[in-house]
Order: structure tokens, then sequence, then C-alpha cells
């Protein structure tokens, strides 16, 4: 029996990655998955992985005062919403404390983060969603830590026009079982001009077998079942008022449509009230906020490493008249290493960086004499190592938002903006 075991003990916080947290009596930090802040529980198994300590095997004594049923059956065994047990107005508290302790404990920098921007519906949200092929060509998701395939009959947080699609083609999986098994996933986008489904296939190469169901299913829908395919199907999306990017079927886009709207919003107001002019985004995807900002009036370099979101971005600034926006495709790291010996400069620079965060990037920035930076992460943590670089350069933090990209799971958008000085 390990040391903790048979306690009975009370639930802080959630954490991020979504877990609960609590502190044993020898001081131990405790994380508990699936936990909900006030649950008071029985520890029956405790175990370490990777340094921490985690209780794998609990009994639920009552449950906390903001636990709540969740709107989807599976959530406790799906990977994906992993905060549906929480209530909204919980969880929304719980993601700001979230941002809070991150930036205190891994950037040393002690802001209160304002209450996190909302817009639209907690459910029936997502205009993207990948669904994984299992055997018998079932679909859904993985199981949270593993590979296990979660069968899901719809999905709570998914536009309703995907749950359509999902019904739509495991119709017609019936009707051709060896259809999907020549496939790993299936991407639904919702888009304004329908519903996009891209099949990614299991060799790389699409199957000869799953032909009269991409037929029969492209009726109903548009179907990229090759990279050519998907590169040449596209959607226009709304990103402002005034603005709009052009997504191919294989780039990257924000899965929230509205929430997107108000923290592009955020930047071009931003970039107004401090009078800048010139701006380079340096992680740019399709010109989510690239296009916007040429359009409100600055000039300025969009970098991006995929080509077809370049030439998609190309395309839309063509058809806004955008003449003030010039691309590079390539590496965020090499592109700053290029113009800074270049002698660029730029009133603003704008990072929105994957997951893993830009520690290869923020060094260099200060080569190119910001007056501002706007930086937009999706994890707290990674977020607060990479501003260190940047106030150690000189750089202030004089805003931290939060944006609810992701209701029901763990996961939100910061902006946080720095000046020089």
């Amino acid at each position: 029996m390990t040391d903790g075991e048979g306690l009975e003990v009370t639930v802080e916080k959630l954490v991020p990655g979504g877990d609960g947290f609590l502190r044993l009596p020898d001081g131990r930090a405790v994380f508990v998955r699936g936990a909900a802040p006030g649950d008071v529980i029985r520890i029956n198994r405790l175990d370490k992985a990777r340094g921490a300590w985690l209780v794998s095997e609990r009994e639920l004594l009552a449950a906390g005062p903001e636990r709540v049923v969740p709107e989807c059956p599976v959530a406790s065994t799906c990977g994906g919403c992993d905060v549906m047990h929480v209530s909204r107005a919980e969880e929304l508290a719980q993601k700001q404390l979230m941002l809070r302790d991150a930036l205190e404990r891994v950037g040393g920098v002690a802001a209160e983060p304002a209450p996190l921007t909302t817009a639209g519906d907690s459910v029936g949200y997502r205009s993207r969603v990948r669904f994984h092929v299992g055997k018998g060509g079932k679909l859904g998701f993985f199981a949270r830590g593993s590979h296990q395939l979660v069968e899901v009959p719809r999905c709570a947080v998914a536009d309703p026009s995907l749950n359509q699609a999902l019904s739509a083609i495991r119709r017609l999986a019936r009707r051709y079982p060896e259809a999907l098994g020549g496939f790993t996933d299936v991407e639904l986008r919702a888009t304004e001009q329908g519903v996009i489904a891209r099949f990614v296939p299991r060799d790389g190469i699409k199957p000869i077998a799953a032909e009269p169901f991409l037929r029969a299913l492209a009726k109903d829908m548009k179907v990229a079942a090759t990279a050519r395919e998907a590169e040449q199907l596209s959607e226009r999306r709304a990103v402002g008022e005034s603005a709009f990017v052009e997504i191919p079927a294989d780039a990257f886009s924000q899965i929230n449509v509205a929430v997107n709207q108000e923290l592009v919003a955020a930047v071009v107001a931003g970039a107004a009230a401090r009078g800048l002019r010139s701006f380079c985004d340096l992680f740019a995807g399709v010109g989510n906020f690239a296009i916007p900002l040429a359009r409100a009036g600055l000039s300025g370099v969009m970098v991006e490493r995929t080509p077809s979101a370049v030439l998609a971005a190309q395309r839309a600034a063509a058809a806004q008249n955008v003449t003030s926006l010039r691309t590079r495709t390539a590496d965020a790291a090499r592109a700053l290493t290029d113009l800074v010996r270049e002698g660029k400069q730029f009133d603003l620079v704008v990072l929105d960086p994957p997951r893993e965060g830009a520690p290869e990037v923020v060094s260099g920035i200060s080569g190119l004499a910001p007056r501002a930076v706007a930086y937009v992460a999706c994890d707290p943590v990674t977020l607060s190592r990479d501003l260190k670089p940047l106030i150690t350069a000189g750089m202030r933090i004089v805003s931290v938002q939060g944006f609810d990209m992701f209701p029901r799971t763990h996961h939100f958008e910061t902006l946080v903006w720095l000046q020089a000085g």
C-alpha cells in the first residue's frame, strides 16, 4: 500500500491538462483525472508516473458544488471534452485560475487575467472535427491517454451539420462495408458553403475499394481523399466585419468561428489603439490575423511554412484588394533570422504558434525592434515560458486576456499584449 491510499481528501482546483489537483497532508501534489473542484474522494490507489502522483482509483464520497451531469453520454470515456462534468461558470473561473497560476509559476509573472471572453454556445460550436476510423469502420475518438477508440453516436460540441454528415457517412459505409478500412481518419468541416469531408488514407494512397463510397458521398458534401484534392477544396470564412480568409481542407483553422472573430477583433483593436502601422505575423496560417490587420490599414509581412496556406492567403488578399501584405513561405525561426539580417523592423510582431510554443523564436524578436508584441497561445504553460525572453529583452506585459475557444474542454486561447520599455 502506498502512503496516501485510504485517505479522504478534497480536490482543490483544476490544472492545465484538465486534471483535478490536491495536496496530501505530507505536502505531496496529487492529480485526479475526471475530478471537479470541491469533490471529496477516498484514494484507493495512488501511482507515480513521470515524477507525478496520480490517483488511479478512487471513490467519490461527495460531489463538489459545481459538478454537473455532462451534456454528452460518453463524456467520461471520450478523450475530448474533459471538463464537461463541471458547470459552465466554474469551467470559466477555473480556466482563468489556470492562466494566472501558469503565469506566476512558470513565467514568474504576477498578473490577474481578465475573465475569459466567450461568444456563441458552449455546445454545437466546433466547425472542424476529426474522427478516427477503427476496426469495422467504427468512427469515434480516442479515450484519453490511449489509442482505444470510443465510438460516438454524435458529438455534442460539433456543429449540427457535422453530426448530420457523420450519420450520412455511416449510412453509406453500411452499403460499402470495405470503404472505410483504407482510411485512418475522417475530418469534417462545417463551412458557409456546406460540409467538407477529408479522408486520410491509411497507406498514403486513396484505396480503390473506397471509390464508389466516395462518389456516393460527394452527392451530399464536398469530399477529398488525396493531398491534391484537399488543396483544391477550400472554404471562405469571415474573420471580422470587413475581412475574410480562404482555408484549404488541409490547412489549420480555428474551430470556434464566433470566438475567433472576437480574438481577431481584439488584435486589430489593440494595434489601432497603439497607433501601430506595420506588422510581422510569424505563424500566420491562412492570414487569420494578417489579412484583417492589412484591411485595417497596416502594412506587413506574414510568414507561414505551409505552401497551400500561403497560396490561400494570397488569393484572399487579392480578392479583397489588399496590397499592403507580403508573404514568405518559410519556417518562423528561419524567416526571423532572415528578416533581422535584412534589417527589417516592424511596429508589431504577432505570434500564434502551435501548442509547443515558440522557444526558438521569442529570443530573437527584439531584432525586429517592435514597439509591441501580440502573443496568442493555446497553452498557458508554454506561453508563460516564452514570455520570459521577451521580458528579459525589455518588453513589459500590459494586458492578459483569455478567449474560450474550446468550451467544455480545459483548452483556451490567450492574448498577451507586450510593449517595449
